[in-house]
């Protein structure tokens, strides 16, 4: 695999590439600042590099059992931060813009999680395309009960990815949501033993297929998700099928064998 950066070793983050998969992994079980800027940082800077250059699916998964037990208030910059109104709007700021960021990722995201998944790992995991899990796992969001507005605009997530009445359990009675109460489709439960293994099989077989295509298709759902009205089909199909990988497509499918897409 290849290292990939700018990101300190010091934010708890690491950052890897596998066959055109990047690998995020949390490597401390609760977030810090620097943690949320790094994230920030990854996800933003998928947007800035073009399709033949970048990676084409996207992997978060921890390092422990539990995949995240949220920010951590007992890290001494976020807790400078939130003691003036500036610092904890900063902190809100910076989070929303992190969720934006995923949801709004010009290829797949894809996250592996067991255990506990609270607070900010819940908004990472909520608004990842498609979500790993053990049997074990469960989804919650304290804030409420510790006196804080569910921010990072994940509620309009929670709505769309888990309906509105689990949203309300989610956001309001603070009670943990099992795996196995996800609604269907939300989530493909695994053993623990294969959970990040399953995942990255399933990014690398996303990561394989023409990439305009797949950006073209997510551009649709994504737009989809925040409007009555879906992209323009017409245009985007006709772009995709003057491709030099529409070419490859169709004749890898001929000859049956892989295709080899550049992105362009």
């Amino acid at each position: 695999m290849k290292k990939i950066g700018p990101i300190s070793p010091a934010s708890g983050i690491d950052v890897d590439v596998d066959a055109n998969v990047l690998l995020v992994r949390i490597e401390r079980q609760r977030l810090g600042l620097a943690a949320l800027r790094a994230l920030h940082e990854v996800f933003a800077n998928l947007h800035a590099q073009p399709p033949e250059a970048a990676p084409r699916a996207v992997l978060l998964f921890s390092s422990f059992a539990d995949f995240c037990h949220g920010a951590d208030l007992t890290d001494g910059d976020l807790a400078k931060c939130m003691l003036s109104a500036a610092g904890r709007l900063e902190i809100a700021t910076l989070g929303q813009e992190l969720v934006v960021a995923i949801l709004n990722s010009p290829v797949p995201t894809i996250v592996a999680a067991s255990g506990k998944i609270v607070g900010a790992g819940g908004c990472l995991f909520a608004a990842a395309d498609f979500r790993f899990v053990t049997p074990d796992a469960a989804l919650s969001f304290p804030e409420v009960d510790r006196g804080m507005h569910l921010s990072w605009g994940i509620v309009p997530v929670l709505l769309q990815r888990f309906g509105p009445d689990l949203a309300r359990r989610l956001a309001l009675a603070v009670a943990p949501l099992p795996a196995q109460a996800f609604p269907p489709g939300a989530a493909s439960v695994t053993t623990p033993e294969s959970l990040v293994d399953d995942a990255k099989t399933f990014a690398k077989a996303l990561a394989q297929k023409p990439p305009l295509a797949v950006r073209s298709v997510l551009k649709t759902i994504r737009e989809c998700e925040t409007s009555a009205a879906a992209a323009d089909d017409s245009t985007l199909f006709a772009e995709t099928v003057a491709s030099a990988d529409f070419a490859e497509a169709m004749a890898a499918f001929f000859a049956k064998r892989p295709g080899n897409y550049r992105g362009k």
